[in-house]
């Protein structure tokens, strides 16, 4: 689970500890095996950047994490975290130009559709302040970063199809059967790719 923090100072190594130290097993698997099978196989999501010069174009670096932390005005985790990047140059302290931040918030077990939907809305605004000031670091124009943050859920739990029918349009969400990751086609991104069938998303879209 994510917790922030009010002040704007990072939270001390006890206090880190002390937002998950409750966690049940469970939870730790599932974050675990996905984190594993994101290593080895990548997501199903393929966020892309317009360069200046128009089109879009795939991220052509990333990097996984678990339990990323983000440090800013306000901080805090994510359960795991995907950052692609752009070889287009950035500014001195933001080294590319296009970047996409994914936090994943994992969830073995639905308590409260609402609930889940409520903390991810409220992770996503946490993850646009954080790459809009990603931005203004990097100086005026040096750097673009778009955010998004989604939940995966267990294939068998009972109220996925509770959650698929209360989220909007393009939420997006991914499941998780023990084996393999997908992205429900609830979840609409366009456009497809015309050679692979595989969908595309700009890293702009909410």
């Amino acid at each position: 689970m994510q917790r922030d923090s009010e002040t704007d100072n990072p939270m001390n190594p006890s206090q880190a500890h002390d937002t998950a130290y409750d966690r049940t097993p469970e939870h730790d698997q599932m974050v675990v095996e996905v984190y594993e099978y994101i290593k080895m196989r990548g997501l199903p999501y393929r966020p892309v950047y317009t360069p200046a010069g128009g089109g879009h174009q795939e991220y052509e670096n990333s990097w996984v994490e678990c339990e990323k932390m983000y440090v800013g005005r306000r901080t805090f985790f994510a359960d795991i975290g995907v950052v692609k990047w752009s070889n287009h140059k950035g500014g001195r302290l933001t080294p590319s130009k296009y970047s996409h931040h994914l936090i994943l918030e994992i969830k073995p077990k639905i308590y409260s559709v609402g609930a889940v939907i409520r903390q991810v809305k409220a992770q996503q605004h946490l993850i646009n302040g954080w790459c809009e000031a990603l931005g203004d670091r990097g100086g005026l124009g040096s750097t673009t970063s778009w955010g998004k943050a989604a939940p995966v859920l267990a294939a068998n739990d009972p109220l996925l199809d509770l959650f698929s029918r209360a989220v909007e349009h393009g939420f997006t969400y991914f499941v998780w059967d023990g084996v393999k990751l997908v992205k429900p086609s609830a979840a609409t991104f366009v456009p497809l790719d015309p050679e692979t069938g595989e969908v595309f998303e700009h890293g702009e879209a909410a």
